[in-house]
């Protein structure tokens, strides 16, 4: 193990972190990995300044 969570990968670019036997971070390859979309914005590959404020105002619509 590398680092202080287990983890497993998955051949199509998806890797899963597990901190006391529980999920605790889910990570995608961005060149390799599956496309993902938030609300139909484009996550994976997207520019991060115009992913960042989206995701803010995402949260704050949504109470997060």
């Amino acid at each position: 193990m590398d680092g202080p969570y287990a983890h497993e990968d998955f051949a199509d670019g998806v890797k899963v972190f597990y901190e006391e036997g529980k999920m605790a971070c889910v990570a995608l390859d961005a060149a390799t990995g599956p496309q993902v979309l938030l609300a139909g914005f484009v996550l994976a590959g997207s520019d991060p300044e115009e992913a960042y404020p989206y995701l803010l105002a995402h949260a704050a619509e949504h109470g997060n």
